[in-house]
């Protein structure tokens, strides 16, 4: 008997005649991509495209700038699923099939190839659709030819294979460098699966399966543990003695300086985002899109430095090691986020402006100069405050958030509700932060009077900041109030 013959008998054991079903879920898992991906993930790239203009494209898109930008943030996604594949690969058999099946003599690769078809399909028929959306909604919007259709497609289903492989390079061999990762992608993935150690696939799928239960039962804190890589730098860095406010401040740089990957990943972020939302302030024809996604990439930068936070949200209504207020201890656990954010964005900022003034750019918003240019460092000022005061309030609704509603467990209602309960910050953040900067560029741009469309949409970008910085403070009540007997 052989291998397959082996692997047939122990299927039938487990699923009878009918068998796993696996190729009828895949199956409908495509069918319900490809169902939502055109009827609102082309309605939304066709409404974005329609309303930028071929002009646009031409000018902001199809140019070398925007062409690096794309290679580096597909480089950086590449390492993302590398360091994902070390943390939770994509090769997770339940314990009894690692225990029973893949511990037998029976070829590895061909006892594992059911869950390495799954990733492998996600991969390339995710990125054949994200093509598909892409590439359409320039075609159906007249702002390209079917070329862009005919050519995102392949373009998408490449990526998503490459993403897919480097993820399952992740989980074979987690400690060598990316160029050896990446130069190992080539090879058949039969040959990746025999690599596999058992220990890890152990490992991986008790890591999953907890990863499962915190999601499923909204513990958050579970989650992170799970995924946290351990520290291993900076363990010789002591906490010097301060006063109580300034002890939990220089907590939060050590916590950086332990975790430089946590605090690189944050810049990145920001300056990227940062970059995004200032092209937003001075270009009225920037899609809302665009400017909501540069919000969003704010949001996860200031969250990368925002750790100190979401471990007092994490120990709430235990007793204060430091005699501060429970509410005075969160907002100094903000000094360092908020800072950084402030030195990262104002820094980009000014690179931003006189790139501007060496090549005599107008914008409507931030490029609106008094004779000194005292006015655009007003505004950069003002922009980066507001911002960072709204994204400020939404790393507190996020940290302090509290257990999951009673209707995220009801079977009709759990995964909407336990999805909106989770992503409702970074959807304030990054929605209502895009909805402001695209107001306030486009008001510029139209009104009359000099200055005042930008003044109106600071002042609109001041009351929701100061709103959400209410609801982060509300959050971080409640949740002390919840703990008290």
């Amino acid at each position: 008997m052989n291998d397959r013959e082996r692997l047939e008998d122990v299927e039938h054991v487990l699923h009878g005649d009918k068998g796993s079903g696996a190729a009828k879920n895949m199956g409908y898992a495509v069918y319900v991509t490809v169902l939502l991906a055109s009827t609102y993930g082309f309605t939304v790239a066709r409404a974005v495209f329609a309303t930028s203009g071929p002009a646009w494209i031409d000018d902001h898109v199809l140019t070398l700038p925007t062409a690096v930008i794309g290679v580096g943030l597909f480089v950086a996604s590449l390492a993302l699923a590398r360091w994902a594949g070390r943390t939770r690969g994509p090769v997770v058999p339940p314990l009894p099939w690692t225990d029973l099946v893949a511990s037998s003599d029976v070829d590895r690769a061909r006892s594992l190839r059911r869950w390495w078809t799954y990733a492998f399909v996600g991969g390339l028929v995710g990125g054949a659709i994200l093509g598909a959306v892409i590439g359409g909604g320039v075609w159906a919007s007249g702002a390209g030819s079917a070329g862009w259709f005919v050519g995102a497609v392949p373009i998408g289903a490449a990526a998503g294979w490459l993403l897919a492989r480097m993820w399952l390079e992740g989980q074979v061999a987690p400690d060598t460098s990316g160029t050896a990762t990446l130069a190992r992608v080539v090879r058949p993935a039969a040959g990746s699966l025999r690599q596999l150690r058992l220990d890890d696939l152990r490992s991986h799928g008790v890591r999953s399966t907890q990863m499962g239960g915190g999601v499923l039962a909204g513990d958050l804190r579970a989650v992170r543990l799970e995924v946290a890589s351990p520290v291993t730098r900076g363990r010789r860095l002591r906490l010097q003695a301060a006063g109580p406010r300034a002890v939990v401040v220089r907590r939060d740089i050590l916590g950086l300086r332990r975790a430089p990957g946590a605090f690189w990943t944050g810049a990145v972020l920001v300056v990227i985002g940062w970059a995004g939302v200032a092209w937003a302030l001075t270009d009225p024809r920037v899609p809302v899109a665009l400017t909501c996604l540069a919000m969003a990439a704010c949001y996860l930068g200031m969250g990368a430095w925002a750790e100190g936070l979401r471990l007092l949200g994490d120990n709430a209504g235990t007793p204060p090691m430091l005699g501060l207020r429970f509410r005075t201890e969160a907002i100094a656990h903000l000094v360092v986020p908020v800072a950084l954010f402030l030195m990262t964005t104002v820094g980009v900022s000014a690179i931003g402006l006189m790139a501007m003034n060496n090549v005599g750019v107008d914008g409507a918003g931030l490029s609106s100069a008094g004779p000194n240019g005292a006015v655009p460092i007003l505004a950069v000022l003002g922009w980066c405050l507001l911002i960072g005061t709204l994204l400020a309030g939404a790393q507190l609704m996020a940290a302090f958030r509290g257990a999951p509603p009673v209707m995220a467990f009801l079977p009709e209602y759990g995964p909407p509700m336990m999805i909106y309960w989770y992503a409702r910050p970074l959807v304030l953040a990054s929605v209502s932060g895009g909805l402001i900067v695209s107001h306030a560029t486009a008001g510029a741009a139209a009104s009359t009077a000099a200055g005042s469309g930008m003044v109106t949409g600071m002042l609109i970008a001041l009351v929701t900041a100061i709103g959400a910085m209410a609801w982060g403070l509300r959050s971080v009540k409640t949740l002390e109030e919840a703990h008290r007997i």
